[in-house]
């Protein structure tokens, strides 16, 4: 069945119950630095070049404000960046946390190995208060710990693909969508994926021209407390990996393009249960 209440507009706002004293405390100073050399602030905001060679930011330490990569030296053909997050902890209570500004190439979110990270947006009135937004694809890797969270927006909002790969954890809190993209992938993933709250959609593979999918191969994916689990556009395939959804205020799976009909597909090892119900083979809904 359909849900006729997946209309992406949050229900109610969250609150975030951290303590920012603590978290400033333990993560210390921050920096970015790019080959070598420390990047200064402007008025509570790092604006990260792009560049005609891929560059990669080095994040650590604790910083109130934002990060937004813009292509402020009009580079022609630009290649893509990554952020690594080496313990960092950054906060904003305004607009995206991290913003990708351009609309080609992708952003790189990486954790460090043995670090633990995160990426907070803690403003309970801005609609684009989210932890990370990029206006092309998301690419989210490593071996460390993402806790990611936004009281308002979508945790995680990409006008293009989101993908996730290696072995790192990733935990998320959304007072919107969890993760809000066009297609979503985890065929080279084999880590912790928790979702543990959102007031809209788990995941919303359903951004641009009908046609996106959901494809899960591997990992550990826990998805709760949300309005819906999953809303996709086409098929959601989960051939290898354990997803699990419990608490869900409508319908589990709402079709993204209300001119299609949305495949449920599990195969191979991968299991899907929600609210104590395992699937097998094709469902659609």
């Amino acid at each position: 069945m359909q849900s006729n209440a997946g209309d992406d507009a949050p229900t109610t706002i969250n609150t975030l119950d951290l303590d920012y004293e603590s978290l400033k405390s333990n993560y210390g100073d921050f920096s970015i630095t790019v080959n070598g050399s420390e990047i200064p602030p402007v008025n509570n905001t790092y604006y990260l070049p792009v560049g005609s060679s891929s560059l990669t930011y080095i994040a650590t330490g604790y910083f109130e404000g934002r990060i937004v990569i813009e292509n402020s030296n009009n580079i022609s053909s630009y290649k893509a960046v990554t952020i690594l997050l080496k313990n960092a902890c950054l906060v904003s209570d305004n607009e995206a946390t991290i913003s990708y500004t351009l609309t080609s190439k992708k952003i790189s979110i990486v954790s460090e190995i043995n670090s633990t990270n995160y990426v907070i947006n803690k403003s309970t009135t801005n609609t684009e208060g989210h932890a990370i937004s990029s206006n092309d694809d998301i690419d989210f890797y490593g071996t460390g710990l993402i806790n990611l969270y936004a009281a308002h927006g979508h945790t995680i909002k990409s006008d293009g693909d989101f993908e996730i790969s290696g072995t790192g954890s990733v935990y998320i809190y959304s007072g919107h969508d969890g993760v809000h993209c066009h297609n979503f992938s985890a065929t080279k993933y084999s880590g912790n994926f928790t979702i543990a709250n959102a007031i809209s959609q788990g995941i919303e593979a359903s951004v641009t021209s009908g046609t996106a999918t959901l494809k899960i191969s591997g990992g550990n994916f826990d998805i709760s407390n949300a309005e819906s689990m999953f809303k996709v556009d086409r098929a959601i395939t989960i051939s290898g990996g354990t997803v699990i959804g419990n608490n869900f205020s409508a319908n589990a799976f709402v079709r993204g393009n209300e001119k299609t009909e949305l495949s449920i597909t599990i195969s191979g090892t991968g299991s899907l249960t929600v609210n104590g119900t395992s699937y097998t083979g094709t469902t659609t809904v």
